[in-house]
């Protein structure tokens, strides 16, 4: 994941509220995602197994979602090609 796709507002909010149990609440979550050399950082540094695994899930439901809702997942609508 890089700072362009965080740059996704719908992606965004996906990653925070994964994250939202692993933050303080005190902690202020910024309204978009972060930078290049944030990201960077965040991947050297702050990650956990827990967050890792809470955002893969995250995402893992955004791509259902999207699959359905672009006719992905309807036999009569999918292409095989």
């Amino acid at each position: 994941m890089t700072a362009r796709h965080l740059a996704d507002p719908l992606l965004w909010q996906a990653v925070i509220d994964a994250a939202a149990s692993h933050q303080s609440s005190a902690e202020v979550v910024p309204v978009i995602g972060p930078t290049r050399d944030q990201c960077c950082y965040f991947m050297r540094h702050r990650r956990s197994e827990g967050l890792l695994t809470d955002l893969s899930v995250a995402m893992r439901g955004l791509a259902a979602q999207l699959a359905c809702e672009t006719g992905l997942l309807d036999p009569e609508k999918r292409s095989i090609s």
